[in-house]
């Protein structure tokens, strides 16, 4: 809607849950969106309308009219933190072959043979764009492709390979692409007599009954729950995960649940089509998406282990926040429900600023259990009296 209080509540909530960036994945907000995003204080990545390639033989005219438009129209935003030409440009799949000197013209549709657009026509078109949008807005960042293949002319790598792939130019900062493995939850049947818009919720519709044909209905509460729940540990897993790596930043795979599409509703959001917070999905999260945050070197795989075995598990500290950590120390405890197992400190650290520094390992004893147990590592991490994050 063209309502700048509606973007002001939702980016609020946003900025709530701890996350200050949003990718519009090829389309561009309009005004109002914009307003909202400057007021609030959370970056913004417009898109151009281009996903894929197999768009961009027919579209590339239009997007080189368009595309500085989009510069000049919305370059006054101080949201805007990168212009962006499209989604996962796999330009290696185009054809080889010499630049064309007429397939980035009108006059292409009119010389038959002349018109195949190769893969050099789209360097050359990737090129000129980069150098335009500079020239209108040079302080801002160019964003060639949000996944995709590595290209020279960008100043953010957000791979989709590896980075032993990555063609070299300057250092640049790394934005994990679509990050999160698409870990998705069941769909929320309640929902369905509330959506009620232009958008009639057929997948929804169609999951239901299918539950009820294959007589799903007594169990489907409890698979539902344990989908939030498997959603969850990715999620904590996956946010932690980039807080160790050398990446400069994420945009996390969904903030909402994406409502029908060819594939159906992509119900991969922290919150749902209706922008609620989804169960269990938003406790604790700025615990991970915070300027500090205690990381662990066990991945979801390790989690699992021999009773009569001890286990040794590695604690770092992510710190961006707005001084140093000094004299910082961790206490933990291990519970197994609300009987307490184990406590300990580990030694004092300093940190400093952007810095992902080791702590120490916590080791946890045998415990010579003959049945299976769930327990839970709690960790704080302290500075003089203050709790700087759990």
């Amino acid at each position: 809607p063209g309502n700048k209080a509606v973007y002001v509540t939702r980016l609020r909530l946003m900025r709530s849950l701890g996350f200050n960036f949003v990718r519009h994945h090829s389309c561009i907000p309009h005004d109002e969106y914009l307003q909202a995003a400057d007021e609030v204080g959370i970056l913004v990545q417009p898109e151009a309308g281009m996903a894929y390639i197999k768009y961009w033989p027919k579209a590339h005219e239009l997007f080189s009219k368009e595309w500085p438009n989009m510069v000049t129209a919305f370059r006054n935003h101080p949201s805007i933190w990168a212009w962006c030409m499209g989604n996962e440009l796999f330009l290696h799949q185009l054809p080889e072959g010499e630049a064309n000197p007429v397939a980035n013209t009108a006059d292409a549709a009119t010389q038959p043979g002349k018109t195949a657009f190769t893969r050099q026509d789209a360097l050359q078109l990737v090129e000129r764009a980069y150098h335009q949008a500079k020239q209108l807005d040079p302080t801002r960042l160019v964003h060639t492709s949000d996944g995709g293949d590595p290209l020279c002319w960008t100043d953010i790598e957000s791979p989709h390979a590896q980075p032993e792939k990555w063609e070299a130019f300057t250092p640049k900062p790394r934005l994990l692409h679509e990050y999160g493995n698409y870990c998705c939850s069941l769909p929320d049947f309640s929902l369905i007599p509330r959506l009620d818009g232009v958008i009639r919720p057929l997948t929804y519709e169609r999951a239901q009954a299918y539950v009820k044909k294959h007589n799903l209905e007594a169990v489907y509460a409890r698979l539902y729950h344990s989908s939030l729940a498997m959603r969850a540990d990715a999620q904590k897993s996956y946010l932690e995960a980039a807080r160790v790596n050398n990446n400069s930043g994420y945009s996390f795979w969904l903030g909402i649940d994406f409502p029908e599409s060819p594939e159906g509703c992509w119900d991969e959001g922290i919150l749902n089509q209706l922008w609620e917070p989804k169960p269990g999905l938003t406790d604790g999260l700025t615990d991970i998406t915070g300027p500090t945050v205690l990381v662990t070197d066990a991945g979801i795989e390790s989690r699992s282990f021999h009773s009569d075995e001890p286990k040794a598990v590695g604690l770092s500290v992510s710190h961006y926040g707005s001084q140093p950590l000094e004299n910082a120390h961790v206490l933990w405890q291990l519970k197994d429900g609300e009987t307490l197992l184990k406590q300990g400190e580990l030694p004092a650290i300093n940190c400093g600023l952007g810095e992902v520094k080791p702590i120490g390992d916590i080791v946890i004893p045998a415990l010579g259990s003959d049945i299976p147990r769930f327990i839970r590592l709690q960790c704080e991490l302290w500075q003089g009296s203050d709790r700087v994050t759990k």
